[in-house]
């Protein structure tokens, strides 16, 4: 069987934003017990999401791939939300809706549409080959941004079909998309310590401000605070962006010893909530759990991670290169 090739430094980052995933909703329910967790929370949210999805926007080149992911996805959210909807309703008696996504899976549902929006991105570029060109895509790329911030405003965007989401995080999946196919980001490291500082500037001075719930991106914009909710959803983006451009041109290019799990991440975050729950019934004092929760995140990975082989895919990951790596 010919392995398929991952490259070690994808790998890396990859575990790195799995682990602040499993991580941040860890401590997710014990924020109001402890400042330190509320602003690793936050960090966490500001990066984690957007570079995961810039990642599958530069993995997912070509319309048989955004094809195949886009069906894929959505297979996934529909099997996953129906289960827990037909569950809620005939044992536990919680209401759910098939169109409002059940915590995680907003990410199965948006990564399905996004990929649709890559299928008729390189339809277009198929049908009119001068759109593939960099102004265009700049363009496209800022649009995305500025209606991303204009639809805050609309009350009808908001969790319904994971609209909102959808919309805001679609410009990091786009700049995903039209990033060139062989990048060597340990270029771009002085860029990557310049926009380090950017980003701490930016937090310390604006971004420590912003509410935790406001990096879920998830509803639209209280009353009559369009100006406000706009510049802190660029904002967002804007921090989002500096710190991950640090983590791509940092992470090693060598394959370390959690290089393995960083190959297929997809069944560890779709398999993580419900452990997470359980974890989260045992309530140890928080000094233990501020020092504990690291080390319970990275248990539940491995093992979700070693429970979910049989079925998965093997790999060989290289040290070198920066080739396409999937996702």
């Amino acid at each position: 069987m010919e392995l398929k090739k991952r490259d070690a430094d994808y790998c890396n980052l990859k575990f790195v934003l799995i682990f602040l995933v499993v991580y941040g909703h860890l401590i997710e329910g014990r924020l109001e017990e402890s400042a330190l967790l509320a602003q690793m929370y936050r960090l966490i949210y500001t990066v984690h999401m957007p570079l995961f999805l810039f990642l599958s926007g530069f993995f997912m080149k070509g319309e048989a791939r955004c094809r195949q992911q886009m069906k894929q996805m959505l297979l996934y959210y529909m099997v996953l939300q129906g289960a827990i909807v037909l569950w809620a309703a005939l044992f536990s008696g919680g209401e759910y809706s098939v169109f409002v996504p059940v915590w995680h899976l907003w990410y199965l549902l948006s990564l399905g549409c996004m990929a649709a929006v890559g299928l008729i991105w390189y339809r277009l570029v198929r049908r009119f080959p001068k759109a593939d060109k960099w102004p265009v895509k700049l363009g496209v790329l800022l649009f995305s941004v500025f209606f991303a911030c204009m639809a805050g405003d609309m009350a009808f965007i908001g969790r319904f079909l994971s609209l909102s989401r959808t919309i805001v995080f679609l410009p990091y999946f786009l700049g995903g998309l039209f990033c060139p196919d062989h990048v060597s980001w340990r270029e771009y490291r002085f860029m990557g310590i310049a926009a380090l500082v950017w980003f701490g500037l930016l937090y310390c001075a604006l971004g420590r401000y912003i509410p935790s719930d406001f990096f879920y991106q998830a509803d639209p914009y209280d009353d009559g605070l369009f100006i406000l909710g706009a510049f802190c959803r660029l904002l967002c983006y804007f921090m989002g962006g500096s710190l991950g451009l640090f983590l791509l041109s940092f992470t090693t290019c060598r394959r370390v010893w959690f290089s393995k799990i960083g190959t297929d991440t997809l069944a560890v975050y779709l398999l993580h909530a419900p452990v997470v729950k359980l974890f989260d019934r045992v309530k140890l004092p928080i000094r233990w759990f501020i020092y504990a929760s690291p080390f319970l995140a990275f248990y539940i990975i491995y093992f979700l991670y070693r429970a979910s082989r049989w079925t998965g895919q093997m790999y060989a990951i290289r040290q070198t290169g920066r080739r396409h790596g999937g996702v």
